[in-house]
């Protein structure tokens, strides 16, 4: 999992300043700390680092509202300098808000009508979009609506080739009364959303990696603007996000992932705990955590033995008591307790 020249470090530890300016990626398990060393990091280049001007800001993304509301609460007076928000809600207001306007069809239209665009939601198929899309397509012989709205409310934008393409999630049946949803089909679907301003939140990434694939330019201007990106969790990532990650590391700005391949409980929206073991970056530092503060050494020592395969062995540091740990394990006839 790790490099062999992977530093072990503490919740802690604080980077020399010579360090600051080097990317890095810290693996640890559950309890390590990890928010916590990254909120004594963010603090330590707001003090020491000289790549911050007056109007540029530390951008700091994790995968869930909770952990940035939990990373606001911590930093206290020092979010002035800082961006805290979701990977989606950064790349919307970063890329897509502002520059979406750029992308156009073929006869020179807007790809969306930026008029009505209004911030991004959950793929939900209402009824006369549902019959609008199947109307235009020829589509009246499938009867399953339920199964059609499963099917279109499932797509991803997957990477292939470094070119985007769109499906339905692999756990879904794909086949409606017997006849499979053809990509053009899916395709016409986005499309007469984005007519009307609706983007997704998986239209997200597809819009901001076309933008910048199209107008490399607008990295630049981020980078400038973010010269410290770090991201939480980054297990929780997908291929996309990875991609758009590095170019911005590749135009000047020093990211920093944290994570645990472990824990990664996005897998059905295209995240691989592969993809942070092997994510990598020129003069990366690659640091782990191996501490954990939370829990007890009973719990400590069921977690190692889960977690067996890996290279990462946690040590407790609380002092007490170890009580026993009991398993209960439920099915359809019973309870099952295992000590």
């Amino acid at each position: 999992m790790f490099q062999s020249d992977a530093m072990t470090i503490d919740s802690e530890f604080l980077m020399d300043k010579k360090d600051l300016h080097k990317h890095f990626k810290i693996i640890a398990g559950p309890g390590a700390g990890k928010t916590h060393w990254l909120v004594k990091h963010i603090r330590n280049v707001l003090q020491n680092s000289e790549r911050l001007g007056k109007v540029s800001k530390i951008a700091c993304i994790t995968y869930t509202t909770v952990g940035s509301e939990e990373i606001i609460e911590r930093l206290g007076t020092d979010i002035q300098r800082v961006e805290v928000s979701t990977i989606h809600s950064f790349l919307y207001k970063n890329i897509v808000k502002p520059y979406c306007y750029l992308l156009r069809n073929s006869d020179g239209t807007t790809l969306v009508n930026v008029d009505e665009m209004d911030g991004h939601e959950e793929n939900k198929v209402s009824d006369g979009m549902l019959m609008k899309w199947k109307r235009i397509n020829n589509l009246n012989y499938m009867k399953d609506n339920n199964q059609i709205k499963e099917c279109l409310e499932a797509l991803e934008w997957y990477l292939k080739e470094d070119e985007l393409r769109l499906r339905v999630r692999r756990n879904i049946n794909k086949k409606i009364d017997g006849y499979p949803i053809r990509s053009e089909y899916l395709l016409s679907y986005k499309k007469l959303c984005w007519e009307r301003g609706i983007i997704h939140h998986e239209d997200v990434l597809y819009f901001s990696y076309k933008i910048l694939k199209d107008f490399p330019i607008i990295l630049d201007c981020l980078s400038a603007k973010y010269p410290f990106i770090f991201l939480d969790e980054f297990q929780d990532t997908n291929p996309i996000q990875t991609e758009i990650i590095k170019w911005l590391a590749y135009k000047g700005s020093v990211v920093g992932v944290i994570g645990d391949p472990a824990q990664s409980i996005f897998k059905f929206q295209g995240a691989s705990r592969n993809d942070f073991i092997a994510f990598s970056l020129p003069n990366q530092l690659s640091f782990k955590i191996t501490q954990n503060r939370r829990s007890s050494p009973s719990i400590v020592k069921i977690l190692n033995f889960i977690r067996k395969h890996d290279s990462l062995q946690q040590t407790p540091i609380r002092e007490g008591k170890s009580y026993p740990v009991m398993f209960m394990e439920y099915n359809d006839d019973n309870i099952m307790e295992l000590i």
